[in-house]
C-alpha cells in the first residue's frame, strides 16, 4: 500500500511538472511578446511549486531521522518527537494533496477567470511553503 501511494505520488508529481512546464512554454512560444499578467503568476506559482518539491526530500530524510529516533524510546531527551514527526506529514501530505487537486484547468480559464484561479494557487502554495519551513525548522531543532 504504501509502495501505491509512492508510485502514485511520483507519477502525479511528474505530470504536474510537465503540465506546468508546457503551459509556461505555450505561453511563452514569442520572446518578443510582453508577458501578460496571467502569465508572470503563472512561473511565480511554478517557482513556488520547485521550492516546495526541493523540500519534499528534506522532509522525508528529517521524518525518517525522528522515526528511527521516536521508535527507540519515543523521545529525545524529554521531548516527544510525535508531534514534529506530525507537522512533517502534514507538509508533506498538504503538498501532495495540492498536487493532486491541481489539474489542468488553469490553460482553459481565460482572463480575470484565470487571474483570480493563479492568484488562489498561488497563496495555497505559499502556505504550503510556509508550513514545509516551519516544520523543517521545529525538526532540525530537535
Amino acid at each position: 500500500l504504501f509502495l501505491i501511494r509512492q508510485i502514485t505520488v511520483t507519477l502525479t508529481s511528474i505530470l504536474l511538472l510537465v503540465f506546468l512546464v508546457s503551459a509556461c512554454h505555450s505561453n511563452n512560444t514569442n520572446s518578443n511578446q510582453p508577458k501578460t499578467l496571467a502569465d508572470s503568476l503563472n512561473d511565480q506559482l511554478l517557482s513556488l511549486h520547485e521550492k516546495a518539491m526541493d523540500k519534499i526530500g528534506i522532509l522525508r530524510t528529517l521524518k525518517d531521522s525522528l522515526n528511527k529516533t521516536d521508535s527507540a524510546s519515543g523521545k529525545l531527551g524529554n521531548k516527544n518527537l510525535q508531534p514534529v514527526i506530525e507537522k512533517l506529514n502534514s507538509a508533506d501530505t498538504a503538498m501532495f494533496a495540492w498536487m493532486q487537486k491541481k489539474s489542468s484547468d488553469t490553460i482553459n480559464r481565460t482572463g480575470d477567470e484565470r487571474i483570480d484561479h493563479l492568484k488562489a494557487e498561488l497563496q495555497q502554495v505559499s502556505a504550503i511553503n510556509k508550513q514545509m519551513d516551519s516544520a523543517i525548522n521545529e525538526a532540525r531543532g530537535q
